[in-house]
């Protein structure tokens, strides 16, 4: 059985030269210094004012990923927000992995290319949303966007395994001056 393994992971690590690039192409626009403008849904339904932070994304690990940290102004407090993102080229799969300094929880969301362009991952199959007061979960979905001159990251939550979602926070990247 362990020469089975190794010889997986030997192989494996053979098509690792095999365009890491490629197959990340969807996430390299977080490359970079940014400014984020951060909204949450209003009470009333609305888009609160936005408020303005830092980012920066880069590669890791010899290219094989894309790490975005962002400081969140949430509504009362800040955070700061690491997501990795990957794409699983033996499943084809774009795989965002979020950890926070506030709940110390790592969120894995799977998804795939949108048809109005991006990158839309949730975290439905992979079972890591929020427990809720009525002892149900709070599953979020992600849509990662190109914009004009940078890249805007929606979020959503779904109440009801993912029949509805209800977006909740967005995230405008803008390069730095």
């Amino acid at each position: 059985m362990f020469r089975q393994i190794l010889a997986a992971c030997l192989f494996s690590a053979g098509m690792a030269t095999m365009a890491l690039a490629d197959d990340l192409e969807d996430f390299a626009l977080i490359e970079g210094v940014w400014r984020s403008q951060t909204q949450f849904v209003a009470e009333d339904g609305s888009w609160a004012a936005p408020v303005e932070a830092q980012a920066t994304g880069q590669t890791v690990l010899g290219g094989a990923f894309y790490e975005l940290d962002a400081i969140i102004p949430f509504p009362g407090a800040a955070f700061t927000m690491r997501m990795v993102f990957a794409y699983d080229r033996f499943n084809q799969a774009h795989r965002l992995i979020i950890f926070d300094d506030i709940n110390g929880y790592a969120d894995l969301y799977v998804g795939g290319a949108h048809d109005a362009g991006g990158v839309r991952m949730d975290n439905l199959t992979t079972g890591t949303g929020f427990p809720n007061t009525e002892g149900g979960k709070v599953f979020g979905q992600i849509l990662l966007r190109a914009t004009g001159t940078g890249f805007e990251i929606l979020a959503e939550a779904s109440v009801d395994d993912g029949e509805t979602w209800t977006p909740y926070m967005r995230i405008a990247f803008e390069p730095r001056s």
